[in-house]
């Protein structure tokens, strides 16, 4: 929350944000997995006050990783201008599903802790049960 205060979008020592990814690990980092990637600028006001919605959600479904191989990811877009223009990012913050390295599908909805936790438990799950499937073969 200190960060709607400063005025500043970049997480606060001990928040939680996921992975930070660059240009040099986008690819690489989310190639394996479902992620939940958080595309934002720090100096854009819906980022900021996006940011400890972000940081609650982040941390409440770390164990996801564990349990349903789904990740969260954070791209600066002012630092990685680059990145954020080869995957059509045409505002921010924009909140992507991707598995495997593939865009799934936007988050359209409220941007609320609520709204997004039913978002990642719906396709955690889905994940989950894929996995288990695959494992089966």
């Amino acid at each position: 929350m200190l960060s709607i205060c400063f005025g500043n979008a970049a997480p606060i020592d001990g928040e939680k944000t996921g992975t930070n990814l660059i240009s040099t690990n986008f690819d690489k980092t989310i190639a394996k997995g479902m992620w939940l990637v958080e595309f934002f600028s720090p100096y854009c006001g819906h980022c900021k006050k996006f940011a400890p919605t972000w940081s609650l959600l982040v941390g409440m479904n770390e164990h996801l990783a564990d349990s349903s191989d789904f990740h969260f990811g954070r791209v600066d877009c002012i630092a990685q201008g680059d990145l954020c223009t080869s995957n059509n990012i045409q505002g921010y913050p924009t909140v992507r599903l991707i598995l495997d390295g593939k865009k799934v599908e936007e988050f359209e909805g409220e941007r609320t802790y609520e709204a997004l936790s039913t978002f990642i438990l719906t396709h955690a799950k889905e994940h989950k049960s894929q996995i288990a499937g695959f494992k089966h073969l």
